[in-house]
């Protein structure tokens, strides 16, 4: 079957005068003399690590860093049948004899084979290596720019001047920069990928942004952080000297850099931090060194994760934020301001780094040489799948091109029709709302009513949502506290009906309630007999919508409040979220017989331990979640891979009376080696049922991936850059696609950011798995009338998932937090 494409796009935007379109511009730069460049390198045997192991994928990774750590240049793993290879460019020196790895030790067996990379072959070997080698060369080109500095291997290039350095009374510097790769397209050859990225550092350093007695609150043992016992540690960037790159802090001393002595490798001589430091750079010092103190205060600090631990000062540091530290620090504008870009921002500035940058770059005797434009493809279209809803309604714009621009609209106006709404219409099992009791004869019963009707704009007016409410008193700080409360509300309501509540529950917290409160609420209550499925939301995102009515008897929504349009928006999607917790949808495909013709899509991820499997078929009209323990935190063995998708892939013909023929597992993020094989498995087991499988994974969000930018000229010369349509695609190769998730008609604040489909087994072409995972995100269940990047596997997944597998500190929901146990011995011996 193949894939329906429109190659062509008419323009049905509003607005005149009218729009040529020139092409659909990339973040992509061809290498236009990639048949000129070689390398030659050297090759060692790999000899205790196997790729039949369940930590291959995570041991290859380690060896390839530490490899490269040690001859500071680039390192590549390769297999030839079951033996493994390490590949390292001639005029290196030499790696260690061996590796320590988890749990093995490899060791590297010198050989005296040369190999030279071909730069014009497509062979996955030969591209393999030519990537590795060519993303080295262009590293190394930027890291020697002293205005440019890098918080670590494999990141993003910043600039050393914020980009906000015109504001003297500024907190915060903005560093902009740029992250970039190699990678080759079929039909092209090997281009840059290059994106904007955005770093957020305090202008004060790190004992000046951190009260004293606070330093040890963010370096403790803390439980709470992780749900795992991992240490909490702070991420700042050390300016030393002239040389910056991030740190995470790991103690404080108990002296100061004059008076704490360290062994630098290089001299093997006891010598002080303040010395070291003054002597490294000498007469160059810059301005923010200029003024170094003896009695400054030293830590230690490590630069990844479980590496060897070194001496500073702290007053070199300064602290990396996150966009919740500048909404917390009331600058939240800053995100939007400086992150945030329109495609023209973006495209401007990406061309101009390469063309100032990276021009000039060598790889052994050749320079590299960069196109100068980005690279223009070909516009390619996945039409819009026609969607089912309530009561038989349909919405179908492939035979009305020009109802795309209403396309968003169109499909909230539906769900909201009373002879439309939500496809399927099955009574609602029990439903209970925890509520604080101060908003019992408030806010509440205003809020009940307008929820209540929000669903029945839904649901139809046959059913009405009227949850049983379980009140529980104004809780005090800390999670025990607050998780003590809810239970003992439960229970007293259980004890009142002499039954557990069970069905499907909306938690409404107070503003002081614990970050790990929804984790503890959703994880605990949905594994307890008989279960209560919950759904969170705060109090504080809607009380300021509700005032007393005029004569005292009530409260009411408040229909002048600047902002009535984000209340009513809000109360919407909690009446949906509400709906899907119910295992409701809001709209299916109609034609699933062609588009999804008889397969399975199978989304799975791993989150702290927690494996979620969803299962979607059928259209959309069967989708279930399956949550198992996994042994790992991020990965699961492939033995339960393949029992889960086995065991529910024979049970669909009685459970839901559909068979299918195809299977298509999408993993979010990689897609490890041992839950492949467990896949492989599965397929292979179920060989007379299923026909075809393939497996694909999609990167996470902080991948750095293809954008589109649309090029238009209108009548009189004028170009404008604009986001995509919904739909574009463009094949990187045999084995990724670019789709658009997120284009016009629908209205985004910067730029779209497409979604890459990667085949990692399977027979089925790519372009066709692409089209697959652009339908699936049409099933924008969770927001209507807006975009969804990733599919419904995907999306509904992380939902789930996120819900039972959010970490909380278990032993405080059981005994309290620690000043409060200290605080009651205080309390006894006085």
């Amino acid at each position: 079957m193949s894939p329906k494409i429109q190659t062509t796009a008419t323009s049905v935007r509003s607005g005149s005068p009218a729009k040529r379109y020139s092409g659909l511009l990339t973040n992509l730069f061809p290498i236009l003399n990639a048949e000129e460049l070689s390398c030659a390198y050297r090759l060692w045997e790999i000899v205790g690590l196997s790729s039949d192991d369940r930590e291959f994928e995570r041991n290859r990774v380690a060896l390839r860093f530490k490899v490269s750590s040690d001859v500071k240049g680039p390192a590549e793993v390769l297999r030839e049948g079951a033996r493994l290879f390490l590949a390292i460019p001639e005029g290196y020196k030499e790696p260690e004899a061996t590796y320590s790895l988890m749990p093995y030790v490899a060791s590297l067996k010198p050989l005296e084979k040369r190999g030279m990379v071909d730069f014009s072959s497509p062979d996955l070997s030969n591209q393999l290596l030519a990537r590795r080698f060519l993303q080295s060369a262009l590293t190394d080109k930027l890291r020697q720019e002293n205005e440019l500095w890098q918080p670590k291997a494999g990141r993003p290039f910043y600039f050393k001047e914020p980009a906000n350095a015109d504001d003297s009374s500024r907190r915060v510097n903005i560093f902009d920069g740029f992250s970039f790769r190699v990678v080759y397209v079929e039909g092209v050859g090997y281009c840059v990928l290059i994106d904007c990225s955005t770093r957020y550092v305090s202008t004060q350093p790190w004992p000046e942004y951190i009260p004293f007695e606070k330093r040890w609150d963010f370096l403790r043992h803390d439980p709470g952080v992780t749900g795992k016992g991992e240490q909490k540690t702070t991420h700042c960037v050390y300016r030393f000297g002239h040389q910056w790159y991030e740190i995470l802090v790991q103690t404080i001393g108990k002296e100061n850099i004059a008076e704490t002595l360290f062994i630098p490798p290089e001299t093997n001589q006891p010598i002080s931090v303040y010395d070291y430091t003054i002597g490294r750079w000498g007469d160059i010092l810059p301005n923010w060194c200029a003024t170094i103190k003896r009695d400054w205060t030293a830590i230690t600090y490590v630069t990844w994760k479980g590496g060897t631990a070194r001496h500073g000062a702290a007053h070199l540091c300064f602290p990396v934020l996150k966009t919740s530290d500048l909404d917390r620090m009331g600058l939240g504008n800053l995100h939007r301001e400086y992150s945030i870009k329109s495609p023209q921002t973006r495209l401007n500035a990406i061309t101009r780094f390469v063309n100032r940058w990276m021009k000039g770059t060598k790889l052994g005797e050749h320079t590299v040489v960069i196109e100068n434009k980005p690279l223009c493809i070909e516009r390619r279209i996945f039409s819009i799948p026609a969607l089912e809803f309530g009561g038989g309604k349909l919405l179908d714009i492939s035979s009305t091109p020009e109802r795309l621009r209403h396309y968003p609209k169109d499909r909230l106006r539906i769900l909201q029709d009373p002879k439309g709404g939500f496809w399927g219409s099955d009574p609602l099992q029990e439903q209970w709302a925890l509520v604080p009791r101060d908003i019992k004869d408030t806010i509440w019963p205003a809020f009940k009513q307008d929820l209540k009707n929000g669903i029945s704009r839904f649901y139809g007016t046959d059913y009405q949502y009227e949850p049983k409410p379980i009140w529980y008193d104004d809780f005090g700080d800390g999670l025990g506290h607050q998780a003590k409360t809810i239970d003992e509300a439960i229970e007293k309501k259980t004890r009142e009906r002499l039954e557990r509540p069970s069905g499907y529950c909306l938690a409404i917290l107070t503003a002081n309630a614990d970050p790990e409160l929804p984790a503890y609420l959703t994880s605990k209550l949905s594994q307890t007999t008989p279960p209560l499925h919950v759904a969170c939301i705060h109090l504080d995102s809607f009380t300021q919508f509700y005032i007393p009515d005029p004569g005292g008897d009530g409260w009411h929504l408040d229909t002048s409040h600047p902002d009535i349009g984000r209340a009513k928006g809000y109360i919407r999607n909690v009446a949906v979220k509400l709906l899907l917790l119910n295992n409701r949808w809001p709209f299916v495909f109609i034609d699933r017989e062609t588009r999804l013709p008889n397969t399975l899509f199978i989304g799975f991820d791993v989150l702290n331990a927690v494996a979620g499997f969803t299962f979607v078929g059928n259209g959309g009209r069967i989708c279930f979640f399956v949550p198992t323990d996994s042994e790992e935190k991020e990965s699961i063995s492939g033995r339960k891979v393949k029992t889960i998708i086995k065991d529910h892939i024979v049970q669909l013909p009685e459970a839901y009376g559909w068979s299918p023929q195809s299977v298509v597992l999408v993993r979010d993020g990689r897609l490890y080696e041992g839950e492949l094989k467990g896949f492989q498995q599965a397929m292979n087991d179920l060989r007379i049922r299923i026909k075809t499988a393939c497996a694909v994974e999609i990167p996470k969000r902080s991948a750095l991936g293809v954008r589109f930018f649309d090029e238009t000229r209108n009548n009189a010369g004028r170009i404008r850059i604009r986001n995509p349509r919904l739909g574009c695609w463009f094949r990187l190769n045999e084995d990724e696609v670019v789709i658009c998730t997120t284009g016009w008609p629908f209205t985004i604040q910067g730029t779209s950011m497409p979604l890459t489909i990667r085949k990692k087994w399977g027979t089925v072409d790519v372009t066709q798995l692409g089209e697959y995972m652009f339908d699936l995100a049409q099933l924008a269940w969770t927001a209507p009338d807006r975009p969804a990047r990733y599919p419904l596997v995907i999306r509904y997944t992380d939902m789930r998932l996120e819900a039972i597998a959010a970490t909380f500190d278990e032993e405080e929901t059981e005994f309290g937090p620690e000043d409060a146990v200290e605080n009651g011995f205080k309390a006894e011996a006085e």
